[in-house]
């Protein structure tokens, strides 16, 4: 039996180390790597940290123990702490570069992109990893947010370097939070496209204008790293011998840092029905192992993708009463415990099914 994986993205490589470990050969995509200039971050809840124990990658982390949401239009806010469920971190955050070079110091079967077709033909299943390859399964178009992400490196003597802070203001979502360098902090900042600017000076001008609003004393430190935002979510994410998982399956707002998270989960559940068909002496590309895949994943991905998309738009509407709401809701959620809790053990992967 045999298993091809069509990309060779962060979670491509991830499934193929890991199904190594678990005795799976595969074969992935050759490509070029990705490459960030050492400026974009990825945020990883400890379900994700843990199904990477294994991969020994050697890496340092920053921890993110306490996170902080303000509407910064109103006086509402709420506060998350690794406290509030016994944990020793809600996050950690690592530099994209950093586990991109981890990951592929491992070694890795290649196949071509000139050799694919000729490959498909012979192989179990075919994995689809990347946003390119949406298609495959009748994916929709992806739909704009109609908004531009910004991300850069600030740095900063007033901040914890332990704590996150994320404020909602003017149909801008400005994060702030640690890295794993002294006073070094990964901004990620989403602008409507009408206001956004990839012009260093600009975002320089408006950065001090920001940073007056919240009280926060930031310097520029990096390049900026711009891109579009948009979601999609495929209806289906498996037939015969074919699945898809990770980008080629949905894509979400960076808001809540979720999007590397749920890919990974995506390739924690395949790989474990994927050693369920293999003791049960099934084809990798059995629908009925597929199915089981689809039905554990599909459902939290397309919750998490309408809450995030629904916490957007509540923040992007310019209305007095949804203002009202939205502010009465935040100090709502934040002094139930019960209510924080349920929100903390879905963003960290602990509910899976």
């Amino acid at each position: 039996m045999s298993i091809l994986i069509a990309g060779n993205g962060l979670v491509a490589k991830i499934l193929s180390i890991k199904l190594k470990q678990s005795g799976i050969s595969s074969q992935i995509l050759e490509g070029d790597p990705k490459h960030y200039q050492n400026i974009r971050t990825i945020t990883l809840n400890p379900a994700s940290i843990d199904f990477l124990k294994s991969l020994d990658l050697g890496i340092s982390k920053a921890e993110v123990q306490d996170i902080h949401v303000y509407d910064a239009e109103g006086s509402g806010r709420i506060s998350f702490s690794s406290d509030d469920i016994s944990e020793d971190y809600l996050a950690k955050v690592v530099f994209y570069d950093e586990l991109n070079n981890a990951l592929a110091r491992h070694d890795f079967n290649f196949f071509s992109k000139n050799d694919f077709e000729q490959n498909k033909k012979s192989t179990d299943l075919v994995i689809y990893c990347d946003s390119n390859q949406q298609n495959m399964l009748g994916v929709k178009e992806a739909q704009s947010y109609e908004q531009i992400g910004h991300t850069f490196l600030v740095s900063s003597n007033d901040l914890n370097d332990n704590s996150a802070k994320q404020y909602f203001y003017k149909n801008e979502i400005f994060a702030i939070m640690p890295t794993n360098k002294n006073y070094l902090f990964t901004v990620v900042w989403s602008i409507p496209k009408a206001h956004a600017s990839s012009d260093k000076e600009s975002v320089k001008r408006n950065l001090s204008n920001i940073s007056k609003k919240f009280n926060l004393k930031l310097e520029l430190e990096s390049e900026i790293v711009s891109f579009p935002l948009s979601h999609h979510h495929t209806k289906d994410y498996v037939k015969p011998g074919q699945c898809v998982l990770a980008d080629a399956a949905h894509s979400i707002h960076p808001l809540a840092g979720q999007g590397l998270n749920l890919g990974i989960a995506d390739a924690s559940v395949l790989l474990e029905e994927l050693v369920r068909a293999r003791n049960a002496n099934l084809s990798f590309g059995d629908i009925s192992a597929l199915k089981r895949y689809e039905i554990r994943r599909r459902t939290i991905n397309k919750s998490m993708l309408s809450g995030i998309n629904l916490l957007n738009g509540l923040f992007k509407a310019d209305n007095l009463y949804l203002r009202f709401f939205r502010n009465r809701g935040l100090s709502l959620v934040d002094n139930i415990p019960q209510l924080k809790k349920f929100f903390i053990k879905n963003a960290i992967g602990e509910i899976r099914f």
